[in-house]
């Protein structure tokens, strides 16, 4: 009886996620797209971008500027300092959805050097240096948005596209049981977008990074 009630529990809680995470599609038509190329905003190996960022992780903030600067097609080097000089972190970034092994640590400041903070850290930025084609699962439109869904790793991302932007303007991260974390991007234009905010759900940590136009 106690296993009939908890197995009737989880079946619950698994129905009610799916709704809750999808069920904002479903007045979109689906549509066919196995295939399509994901374009990073800083893919561009000749430019060098450059951002006020703030950072809250936990009962630390964060300030000063952080740079991204694209190596080649697959790699993507990151670096944000404070106001003084003092370095925050330094990463080396592949696309997460391509590779396994995905970033490297050149260096990065006590508070943040736990393991899993690390993994969180370069999965966030990540995010917004993917480029290279990967295979959806499904997408969904309407008149004025697109939606591509991609599984990987127990997560599920979800692009949105407005249909009068240069290329999405949302990116939905989702386990299988709740919302993870969401990533907006403004001002989007055909360099960069002027600022972008990263926002998670059931954890400390979010972000927002300021285009300094230069």
């Amino acid at each position: 009886m106690k296993n009939l009630i908890l197995i009737s529990l989880l079946v619950f809680i698994l129905n009610s996620c799916t709704l809750f995470l999808f069920n904002f599609h479903n007045n979109l038509h689906k549509e066919t797209l196995p295939v399509k190329n994901i374009n990073s905003y800083f893919s561009n190996s000749d430019s060098s971008y450059l951002y006020q960022a703030e950072i809250w992780f936990m009962k630390n903030y964060y300030s000063g500027l952080m740079v991204i600067k694209p190596q080649n097609d697959s790699l993507t080097r990151v670096v944000f300092i404070t106001e003084t000089g003092i370095k925050i972190f330094d990463f080396e970034i592949r696309n997460p959805l391509l590779f396994k092994k995905f970033y490297k640590i050149n260096y990065i400041i006590e508070p943040m050097s736990r393991r899993i903070i690390c993994n969180t850290l370069a999965n966030d930025i990540g995010l917004l240096c993917q480029n290279g084609n990967v295979k959806f699962i499904d997408a969904f439109n309407d008149d004025d948005k697109t939606i591509f869904r991609i599984h990987n790793r127990c997560k599920r991302y979800l692009y949105v596209y407005n249909q009068n932007d240069y290329g999405y303007n949302i990116i939905h991260v989702n386990s299988i049981f709740s919302r993870k974390a969401e990533v907006i991007f403004y001002g989007i234009n055909n360099f960069a977008p002027d600022s972008i905010k990263i926002q998670h759900f059931g954890k400390n940590l979010n972000y927002i990074f300021r285009r300094i136009k230069q």
